[in-house]
């Protein structure tokens, strides 16, 4: 058999196996998916593989880019069984020219992702929509308006969300995981999530959209995830940042007579009120992998304490989550690393935190294969900053050591891991280097102030 017979000879299973190779690439190439169009055109024998490939992952940067792939959709039916990754906003990979998108309409997001049968994973990145027939918008020039919208009915077929903002500059108050919706001539609050309320959702993942910037936030996650959403959860990932310490409103965690102190308090110390709290046990009994991201302290300070409220409830969510079914947990704590330079792990609010009770808790969980804590200074806090200076902690924030003294039963089982370390820096920075330094600063705490290779059709 000639070399050119066997080519066509393949196995359908198998030519579908070679065109995702040549997709995953195509992406590192200098013109993405251009082979995989090529292969398309080669024979009809090879034209569905190839279809399959390329529309494996769909991006919908702008409003014409939707309109251009809904009409791709009535021409040509056959392409919605082909999509598993449907990508809105900005692209995964973002070019250094690259201008924001535009609105989008939230209806477009849920009816075109409703129309797509084999449709895994809806990323919603860097968003600011147009909320539909209201004529309000929820975009980076209209910072007070109230964003009312009808979510489309019915469930969306697919695995795995992930919701992305992302801050336009320091005048920007973005919007949370929700919109106001009028509903019989009333206003409320409704998750963005709806609309997978009664689907099989398996991952969950909010890194970029703060969940404590105003009081509703975690109320309507928690909503959420009680009325079904997390049932068939496996990963979730929350962002913990975005609370504003200077709001008197959500501030006083420790005062007397507060309205915001919780009556209750457990083992890990009293939360704010408007965090509600999550039992993941019930909520999410099948979650295999749960990441955290928040804040080591919102001010230059090391030493600060105002993150403590968070930090507690991260405590209580881990110790909520059922002991058969965890994996995997993971801290991404945000700083500014130079500040802990010479800084002691006891003097940071890490000394203030109940770790033997979380080790107690975790000794149940025959599962678990690792515990992390990874210093993060970029997008896993809402932060769009994306330089690479300071991104491992100090040698000498010995914060390794102090751990595994505070939680043995977890260093003991080799569970626990935390770094990457470096050697702090000996060197004066060069006057470029203290420019970008005080803009990632900058960057991060503008944020801490927010509430908030594919194709591209």
């Amino acid at each position: 058999m000639s070399p050119r017979k066997m080519l066509f000879d393949i196995p359908p299973e198998l030519k579908i196996a070679i065109a995702h190779y040549v997709r995953l690439g195509d992406v590192k190439s200098p013109r993405p998916l251009a082979s995989l169009q090529s292969l398309s055109l080669t024979s009809k024998a090879w034209s569905i593989p190839a279809q399959i490939a390329l529309y494996h992952c769909v991006e919908l940067a702008t409003p014409a880019r939707i309109n251009q792939f809904r009409t791709a959709l009535r021409t040509f039916s056959s392409f919605a069984s082909y999509v598993a990754v449907l990508h809105f906003g900005r692209p995964t990979h973002t070019p250094a020219t690259y201008v924001d998108s535009p609105l989008l309409d939230i209806e477009d997001v849920f009816e075109l992702a409703a129309l797509l049968p084999n449709l895994s994973t809806l990323e919603i990145h860097g968003v600011p929509f147009e909320a539909c027939g209201s004529g309000y918008l929820i975009s980076p020039q209209l910072r007070w308006s109230i964003e009312t919208m009808e979510i489309i009915d019915g469930t969306l077929r697919t695995s795995a969300v992930q919701v992305m903002f992302y801050e336009e500059d320091d005048t920007t108050e973005q919007q949370p995981g929700h919109q106001m919706q009028s509903d019989s001539g009333t206003t409320r609050l409704v998750s963005i999530l709806q609309p997978f309320m009664q689907g099989t959702l398996e991952s969950l993942r909010i890194p970029d959209c703060p969940l404590v910037g105003k009081e509703h936030d975690l109320v309507m996650l928690a909503a959420s995830l009680k009325g079904g959403l997390g049932r068939n959860l496996t990963e979730l990932e929350l962002n913990l940042a975005g609370r504003d310490p200077d709001d008197p409103d959500v501030t006083d965690i420790e005062g007397s007579g507060s309205r915001d102190v919780t009556s209750d308090s457990d083992a890990f110390g009293p939360i704010a009120r408007f965090m509600s709290p999550i039992t993941l046990r019930d909520t999410c009994p099948r979650l295999k992998s749960l990441t955290i991201a928040i804040p080591l302290f919102t001010m230059i300070d090391a030493f600060s304490t105002e993150m403590l409220p968070e930090w507690r409830y991260a405590l209580r969510l881990m110790a909520s989550t059922h002991p058969a079914s965890l994996t995997h947990i993971r801290i991404n704590f945000v700083c500014y690393l130079p500040s802990l330079v010479g800084a002691a792990v006891s003097d940071t609010l890490f000394s203030t935190l109940n770790w033997a009770h979380l080790d107690k808790v975790v000794s149940r969980y025959s599962n678990l294969e690792a515990i992390e804590f990874k210093p993060q200074f970029g997008t896993e806090c809402g932060i769009q900053y994306t330089g690479s200076t300071w991104t491992k902690l100090p040698k000498s924030f010995k914060l390794d050591r102090y751990l595994e003294e505070r939680m043995p039963g977890a260093a003991a089982r080799g569970i626990l891991h935390v770094g990457p370390f470096a050697e702090p820096r000996v060197l004066p920075l060069s006057e470029e280097e203290e420019a970008e330094e005080e803009q990632m600063f900058y960057a991060a705490y503008v944020v801490s102030k927010s509430t908030i290779g594919p194709i591209e059709y």
